[in-house]
């Protein structure tokens, strides 16, 4: 049951996400009719796709951790044997998980002091353009990193019996 909260938590994430790419690109595309045939441009567009950057690059943030799309150092890790791999791969996790962390706290306190803020050119809070799929995208980080350690804890924990004992016909 919480896999499959965990996948149509996945596939919301990414509808969301590919819904911002393809609103900016809607918006770019709109403005450039707009500016160069009615010679009118959109004077909100820009400010449009600043937040729909904002929202995909959030969004996506804990899901692209999720399908392991993080940058990585591949030859080197290529060169290292597979238990000093797992050893490096937990201490990265906990890097990561207590960057987003200490960056959750420390939003904190600018979400109360400027949550409120309006945009210029849109009526839309800070809130909502910013500080929501800030939100959003921490929690689902913190939610995904766990989750895999703990299924690497698991799977760990059932392997190691089979290590000791040796099945020899």
């Amino acid at each position: 049951m919480y896999n499959k909260f965990l996948r149509n938590l996945s596939k919301i994430l990414a509808a969301i996400g590919m819904s911002a790419l393809m609103g900016i690109v809607l918006t770019i595309c709109v403005n450039i009719v707009a500016r160069y045939i009615f010679r009118k441009p959109i004077l909100w567009s820009l400010e449009l796709c600043s937040i729909l950057v904002v929202w995909s690059t959030y969004i996506l943030f804990g899901l692209d951790y999720k399908e392991d799309r993080h940058f990585r150092s591949e030859v080197i890790s290529s060169l290292l044997p597979d238990n000093l791999l797992k050893v490096l791969d937990l201490i990265v996790d906990i890097i990561l998980l207590t960057t987003v962390v200490v960056l959750a706290i420390s939003t904190w306190a600018a979400i109360k002091l400027n949550g409120k803020m309006i945009l210029t050119a849109m009526p839309v809070t800070l809130l909502v353009a910013f500080y929501i799929p800030f939100i959003i995208g921490v929690t689902t980080h913190i939610l995904f990193i766990v989750t895999k350690n703990i299924e690497k804890f698991k799977k760990n924990k059932i392997a190691l019996p089979e290590k000791g004992g040796t099945n020899e016909s």
